[in-house]
């Protein structure tokens, strides 16, 4: 319960944020996770986004994450996005007793379906992180996060989505250790 507790602190103090433009909730059958994001010229940047997740689990396990994102198009009017960059993960496994932190790097792909017949935007993504043994430390050897979607905008600036995640860390003495290995619904407000 004491990591619930951590994640309720989080979201909340992190809705508080001047600057965030997309906040997202997602849940699944044993996890939960918030996340915000808002322009990098929080730290000096003049293009990309900062983004940063709590996720918490049945185990009471608790991660967070902060990542740097820069986007782009292949196209001047392609209909996929690309996002890409690095990510932290400062994890504690509560069912263990053990802790990591890790530096992954990866991105995500958006790709707009026509949706003439409908009339409503909707989108497929999939992201995948990877945290290589050299930028793993504490318990993991290494990690990856990976999560597919189909995502639809009901009303302009709120999307719904439907997924699935597997969020993974081969860890020292235990093996390949999975924090999420299910499908998850979720929304996502634009500001």
């Amino acid at each position: 319960m004491r990591s619930r507790s951590w994640l309720a602190l989080a979201l909340v103090g992190i809705s508080v944020s001047a600057h965030a433009d997309e906040a997202e909730l997602y849940i699944a059958d044993e996890a939960i996770q918030g996340r915000y994001a808002t322009g990098a010229d929080l730290i000096g940047l003049s293009t990309g986004n900062l983004a940063a997740e709590v996720f918490t689990n049945q185990e009471d396990d608790l991660l967070g994450t902060l990542g740097l994102e820069f986007s782009g198009m292949p196209g001047a009017m392609s209909p996929l996005v690309i996002t890409a960059g690095p990510k932290l993960y400062l994890a504690t496994l509560d069912f263990l007793d053990d802790s990591f932190t890790t530096v992954a790097i990866g991105g995500k792909a958006r790709y707009a379906i026509d949706t003439q017949i409908t009339g409503i935007p909707a989108f497929v993504s999939a992201q995948y992180y990877y945290a290589p043994e050299i930028l793993s430390f504490g318990e993991a050897d290494d990690m990856q996060d990976f999560i597919v979607r189909l995502e639809a905008e009901f009303v302009p600036n709120l999307t719904g989505f439907f997924g699935y995640r597997l969020l993974e860390a081969d860890l020292e003495d235990s093996g390949d250790y999975e924090l999420d290995d299910d499908i998850h619904l979720g929304l996502r407000f634009n500001f």
